[in-house]
């Protein structure tokens, strides 16, 4: 995205290692015609911007609780034997 000129990379005024990524003038043109593009397909398929804004804040949230959910842990049964495993020498 630096190449086509959305973001820029900067050095970090407290830590020289890091590099921080921003958008360029350009940058926030091509996400607002993004934004506008998204908007007008919600349109299209009869969706208000109350309900995408709805939707997309439930999906946030399921996002979240995933993220925060601790991984479930179980034991798959015992695989079936190959059929090439079962043929005879």
């Amino acid at each position: 995205m630096a190449t086509y000129g959305v973001i820029e990379r900067v050095r970090d005024a407290e830590d020289e290692r890091r590099i921080v990524l921003r958008l360029t003038e350009y940058g926030f043109q091509v996400v607002k015609a993004a934004d506008q593009v998204v908007a007008q397909n919600f349109a299209d398929l009869g969706i208000s911007d109350d309900d995408a804004s709805q939707a997309i804040a439930l999906i946030s949230r399921l996002r979240s609780a995933v993220e925060k959910a601790r991984p479930v842990r179980f034991d798959l049964p015992q695989a079936p034997p190959r059929a090439q495993d079962s043929l005879p020498d």
